[in-house]
């Protein structure tokens, strides 16, 4: 029976080369700035989104309770 390493020798799918390439510390190092960047940008999009929604709505952003910047 073979093992899984031996398995992989013989076939590896596209998609698994595709992450293994990506986890090579030369490009990892700036995969994870950039992740963090896309975050931050995600979590400011959405926190404007819930205001524009807010202001929509007749309520005043400013005075709710729940709203954190």
């Amino acid at each position: 029976m073979l093992g899984c390493a031996a398995l992989t020798r013989i076939w590896t799918p596209p998609g698994l080369q595709a992450v293994a390439s990506l986890l090579n510390p030369g490009i990892v190092w700036a995969l994870i700035p950039l992740g963090g960047i896309a975050l931050s940008a995600l979590r400011a999009w959405l926190i404007h989104q819930e205001r524009m929604t807010r202001i929509r709505a007749g309520l005043d952003p400013e005075r709710a309770a729940d709203y954190e910047r």
